[in-house]
């Protein structure tokens, strides 16, 4: 993985993840509070599993495929928790959900141009 890449994606999932909670603090104060960045309880509230305090970055491919994993560049990764991403795997619902939350924030890497 590119130098910086993993922190630039845990970045821009913590503020993502700070502007929707609703907190009265501000953001620094809410990530000096935090011990792991996971969009899993925002993208998919019906998930059981809870976060635990490991972080990692969870790569999405474009396309339903198997083989080799989505390449490391930001709009293929999202930051997630060890518990989401290694010990219970996303299931096709949160899937979907990173896919549309990738291709709101990267819309030219994620559609093809109209001709």
């Amino acid at each position: 993985m590119k130098k910086g890449l993993w922190e630039q994606v845990v970045v821009r999932d913590a503020y993502y993840i700070w502007d929707k909670s609703g907190t009265h603090l501000s953001y620094s104060a809410w990530i000096a509070k935090q011990k792991v960045i996971c969009v899993v309880p925002l993208l998919d509230p019906d998930n059981p599993w809870v976060c635990n305090y490991v972080q990692e970055v969870d790569h999405v491919k474009k396309d339903l495929r198997m083989g080799k994993r989505a390449e490391d560049e930001p709009w293929r990764l999202v930051a997630m928790c060890q518990n989401h991403n290694t010990w219970h795997p996303p299931r096709k619902q949160l899937r979907a959900a990173e896919r549309s939350y990738l291709a709101i924030r990267y819309p030219e890497h994620w559609f093809e141009p109209c001709s």
